[in-house]
């Protein structure tokens, strides 16, 4: 399915833009400031915004900020070249920023460069996201473990391995097991027999927790 380009300009310069970006495939379609941009934007869903950045100051800057609260990638052009100065914080969310007069060979690069950047960008914000839920998730794993380390005087080892073991035979994730510790333990001490095992041998011990992190899944 082709990109959807959106071009918001009233110049003769709006029809180098669609036949230069429609040659490339893409679908381009143009409105002027005067409407309402954002009804436009949240039914068409444009992959990307093509912007004059000089014409009518005030409304490029509420429809930039728009650009930037909804993620949505954009290019600025300008007959100004110094229009950066004037809306030089809006410049943070633009990948790209072209001065008349611009040739078709760079509008096509510009925006094919915004789009790889604007993918890049989502990409590693995906990866950033899944590190952090990584990097909680083994936290509350290590809290679990500590629990287990502390009140019946295990390893870490083997405090993972009945985590392990546990999440095995209910069919659930590690972390799972580990919640489920966790806020026992935080609900109350009484609630989970904290006390030790009085169980002679170390395999007599394990049967005994494994059963008990059982019964915890089961409530």
């Amino acid at each position: 399915m082709p990109k959807k380009i959106l071009v918001i300009d009233d110049a003769p310069s709006v029809q180098q833009f669609t036949e230069a970006l429609t040659e490339k495939g893409y679908l381009v379609f143009s409105i002027s400031l005067g409407k309402d941009i954002q009804k436009v934007m949240h039914q068409e869903k444009p992959d990307l915004v093509v912007v004059d950045a000089f014409y009518n100051h005030a409304s490029i800057l509420s429809t930039l900020n728009h650009l930037i609260e909804h993620n949505i990638p954009f290019l600025l052009f300008s007959d100004d070249e110094h229009i950066d100065d004037l809306i030089k914080p809006h410049l943070l969310g633009a990948l790209s920023f072209l001065v008349k007069p611009i040739s078709d060979k760079q509008i096509k690069f510009a925006v094919e460069t915004t789009l790889y950047w604007h993918t890049e960008r989502l990409q590693l914000e995906r990866r950033t996201d899944n590190l952090n839920i990584t990097v909680e998730n083994n936290r509350k794993i290590s809290v679990a473990l500590g629990i287990l380390m502390e009140r019946y005087q295990l390893d870490n080892a083997k405090s993972f391995e009945l985590l392990r073991k546990t999440a095995r035979d209910n069919q659930c994730r590690i972390l799972d097991v580990a919640l489920k510790i966790s806020e026992d333990f935080e609900k109350s001490l009484l609630s989970f027999p904290f006390t030790g095992c009085t169980a002679s041998t170390e395999q007599e011990q394990t049967k005994a927790l494994l059963l008990r992190l059982n019964a915890l899944l089961a409530d």
